[in-house]
């Protein structure tokens, strides 16, 4: 309920102060598990992802964003969730796999992160290993000029138009495909082939801009 009341507040707020341009939404599955991935540039990334888009997104947030009994109260019925960074976390993963099971959208930085410098950071390995497992579909997006919003060293933010563009879903068999009987070096290799690929279609949605 929480997630929706803000949603109804906040998306209308952020259309009237970035004057918020959504393109390709017709790209976005009505049902249906579904990966949202997307550039990262700043804390307000997941808000301007709801605008325009019919589902309700879950996301991955830092475990400390979860500390006090207020934060996590809240961050839990927006829909965000806990996970550990920089270390196996296999109630994080039980959780996503969950949501993915229920027929979730949830919502994952290939970056791990914020990036705080123009362009796309780079990209992690964790979204391989999770859409193999859930044998999920993958919905790219790209944000443009949240990095603008509150740059480093800036004490008030800034209004800049902001973009979002979704593209086409895919799968990663539909750029390399997995084999029962493939080598540690072929993983490898496929790893690396699929992130490169990922890194490439988020940048043409972003305009690799800041």
């Amino acid at each position: 309920m929480l997630f929706w009341i803000s949603r109804a507040i906040v998306v209308p707020l952020g259309r009237i102060l970035f004057r918020t341009r959504v393109l390709g939404a017709e790209n976005i599955p009505q049902t249906g598990p579904v990966m949202l991935i997307s550039n990262h540039q700043s804390n307000l990334d997941p808000i301007f992802l709801a605008t325009g888009n019919p589902r309700r997104i879950y996301a991955m947030g830092k475990a400390e964003l979860f500390i006090t009994p207020l934060s996590r109260w809240v961050y839990l019925h927006l829909g965000a969730f806990p996970i550990k960074r920089g270390q196996p976390d296999r109630k994080g993963l039980r959780k996503i796999l969950e949501l993915f099971y229920r027929g979730g959208m949830v919502l994952v930085f290939p970056e791990g992160g914020r990036n705080h410098n123009p362009g796309l950071g780079k990209m992690e390995p964790g979204i391989v290993f999770l859409a193999d497992m859930a044998d999920v579909a993958i919905l790219p997006a790209g944000i443009t000029n949240t990095g603008k919003i509150m740059p480093l060293g800036k004490r008030l933010p800034r209004f800049p138009r902001v973009t979002v563009r979704y593209g086409r879903m895919f799968k990663l068999d539909d750029i390399a495909a997995r084999t029962p009987a493939m080598t540690a070096a072929e993983k490898k290799d496929r790893q690396a082939k699929i992130l490169e690929t990922v890194a490439e279609k988020i940048k043409e949605l972003s305009d690799d801009a800041f």
